[in-house]
């Protein structure tokens, strides 16, 4: 055979390998189902700016990359909480290679539920100089907003469950 034929056949058997990655590997790629929960329930779940769901959630995740997840509820400040590539059967040490490291073949996603709390928008970061008085305020303002249906029962008991945890400490 000659040079410029086996050249020929390299180049065409490089890029029909290429082509075939570029285009197979989203189906390849490995994937988890983990949970998400949250306090208080029904917050939309946003992932790279895309809104996913209300919690309680099921996800179905790449098991080869960080994934970062943004939680959202009208009255309470955002939150976000992660799922990171862990490898699998750490204890017992394997060789890794090829396609299968980029694909995450050899990862699991930590934590398999991830729970997550969001603090009431109106929690004030210290307990002030006069505690006790602004305690007060606080839990009549939550009991307002349970009154005009702005909290609902669940959301009402989080929240002052939130200002009870942030003046006793």
């Amino acid at each position: 055979m000659n040079k410029s034929f086996i050249l020929f056949l390299v180049t065409v058997f490089i890029i029909i390998l290429a082509s075939c990655s570029a285009n197979v590997t989203n189906g390849l790629k490995s994937r988890e189902v983990v949970e998400v929960e949250s306090i208080p329930s029904g917050v939309s779940i946003f992932i790279q700016g895309e809104f996913v769901g209300v919690t309680p959630l099921s996800l179905n995740l790449d098991t080869g990359m960080v994934h970062e997840l943004l939680f959202k509820k009208k009255g309470f400040s955002s939150a976000k909480g992660y799922f990171e590539p862990v490898q699998k059967n750490s204890e017992r040490k394997i060789i890794q290679f090829g396609m299968a490291i980029d694909l995450g073949f050899y990862y699991e996603l930590s934590p398999k539920k991830l729970f997550v709390e969001l603090n009431w928008d109106e929690l004030p970061d210290t307990k002030g100089i006069m505690p006790f008085e602004k305690m007060g305020e606080l839990i009549s303002r939550a009991d307002v907003l349970k009154s005009n249906g702005a909290l609902t029962e669940e959301d009402h008991e989080m929240v002052i469950n939130q200002i009870i945890r942030l003046f006793h400490e």
